[in-house]
């Protein structure tokens, strides 16, 4: 909100590097508008009285209407919502000004409008520039990941050119020729989109438009225009090739080892400007991905223990995020993976009958998760078993001397139910050939402290259980 103190100071209006306009009611553009405004707005001449909405909107009305609902007094829109109707940028003489309107008052009184246009030509222009070279990056990232699909279809394209280029130079067109054009033209517009090449999708689309008009009237209406047409889409795919080539570069190879999650990290990295994070990625191809060894291990310890469990059925569900890990965390996952889920599936997990007279789904499940979590790897394995009696695991616990009563009565439900990790602890009257839930707790929880790591139990009787792995991304690697 502006009052017309500023408006009436000559010296302070000339030295405003900025557009300024003002009008009233009318739409007149009153005194009071800087100097710049009259070099771009007005060649150099006074603007006093002209018409603003036919010096911002072409004449379209859109202000002239707007200027009706402001200074009428009985509308219950707000100034910003009404001013939204306004434009947001004008171009004149090839600059951009981005617009920003404030109401003017006289004490209390709306006496007009001001617009407030900044040059943001060169701001324009950099994001414009930004945001082609994200898109070329992803493109040449999509290109490289399958490279050889990329080069069998620069190859044909540019066998196909040739033989357009043949067609073109001949000057025998007739009817079936100009079909072969668009044919030709048709289908490189066509795969180039797979590779997302923007600037081969457009031109192809123009020339291909052009040709289905050349279709219609039987010739070539412009053969000069299909001749550049030609040339460029051979240019575009030329240059896009060299890119390839350049940007693959030493890392061909070790891109074709990157995973998609790996794909859309670098490319978000590309597009917040950090290249560097490339290095990163490529640096760690030597350590092992997490996602493709808990995937390889759960499912064959899960088959292999269910087939032996006759009476349950279950199914396994995975949520893994592409991680590469250090090989020491494998390490312990490999003792500690497995036998979490044979005790899930062994002890955990009820059978059939006894889950449907519980009333639950006949098949239970296994969800294994794998995630980064503020700084740290994080393993979750849950299910939707019986859970883990915190009754029974304390009179077990204190049958075994692991505590006295005493001590027993003074912990909570969760830690009694995490006395399964204490050493020689078993809730198994006799020792399955499979598991026993808690058998063993105590050396995998043992192995993952070994790397600093946690292992904490969440369980709900008669609903599941829930054991969570944490492992600092910066443990101690000796």
């Amino acid at each position: 909100m502006y009052d017309t103190s500023l408006l009436n100071n000559e010296k302070i209006l000339e030295a405003i590097p900025a557009l300024i306009l003002v009008w009233d009611a009318s739409g007149s553009i009153l005194p009071g508008f800087s100097k710049l405004s009259k070099q771009i707005l007005g060649d150099g001449s006074d603007l006093s009285g002209s018409d603003i909405d036919q010096i911002l909107c072409d004449g379209n009305g859109t202000l002239t209407s707007l200027n009706s609902i402001l200074f009428g007094g009985e509308s219950d829109i707000d100034f910003e919502s009404l001013i939204e109707l306004a434009p947001e940028e004008i171009e004149v003489n090839g600059s951009t000004y981005k617009l920003i309107y404030q109401q003017v008052f006289e004490g209390s009184t709306l006496v007009g409008v001001m617009a407030y246009g900044r040059d943001i030509t060169a701001e324009k222009l950099i994001s414009e520039q930004r945001e082609k070279e994200v898109w070329q990056n992803n493109m040449l990232l999509e290109i490289i990941k399958d490279r050889s699909l990329f080069q069998t279809f620069y190859s044909e394209s540019i066998k196909s050119l040739h033989k357009a280029s043949k067609i073109v130079y001949s000057r025998n067109m007739n009817r079936e020729s100009i079909d072969e054009l668009f044919r030709i033209v048709h289908s490189i517009k066509g795969s180039g989109s797979s590779f997302k090449i923007k600037p081969l999708m457009q031109e192809a689309h123009e020339l291909e438009h052009e040709l289905d008009l050349d279709r219609k009237i039987g010739k070539i209406d412009d053969i000069r225009l299909v001749e550049r047409g030609l040339m460029k889409l051979e240019k575009i795919l030329t240059r896009t090739n060299r890119q390839v080539i350049s940007v693959a570069g030493e890392y061909s190879e070790k891109i074709k080892q990157i995973d998609d999650d790996e794909i859309y990290r670098l490319k978000d990295a590309f597009a917040a400007g950090d290249v560097t994070v490339a290095d990163k990625i490529f640096d760690g191809l030597s350590l092992p991905q997490l996602k493709y060894y808990i995937e390889d291990r759960a499912q064959s310890v899960f088959s292999s223990t269910l087939e032996q469990l006759e009476e349950k059925r279950a199914e396994l569900e995975l949520e893994l995020q592409s991680m590469r890990v250090p090989p020491k965390i494998i390490e312990v996952l490999e003792m500690s993976l497995p036998h979490l889920i044979r005790n899930s599936l062994d002890h955990g997990l009820e059978d059939v009958e006894s889950r449907e007279k519980a009333g639950k789904n006949s098949e239970g499940k296994l969800i294994i998760k794998a995630v980064m979590d503020t700084g740290d790897y994080l393993i979750e394995l849950i299910d939707d078993g019986r859970g883990v009696n915190p009754d029974i695991v304390g009179k077990i616990a204190v049958s075994k001397g692991v505590l006295s009563q005493a001590e027993l009565e003074d912990l909570t439900v969760q830690e009694r139910q995490e006395l399964i990790f204490a050493p020689g602890f078993s809730t198994a009257e006799e020792i399955s050939e499979i598991s026993g839930r808690g058998v063993g707790m105590d050396s995998v929880k043992m192995k993952i402290e070994e790397i600093e790591g946690t292992i904490e139990l969440k369980s709900e009787v008669g609903t599941g259980s829930r054991f969570t792995i944490r492992i600092p991304i910066n443990f101690p690697k000796s």
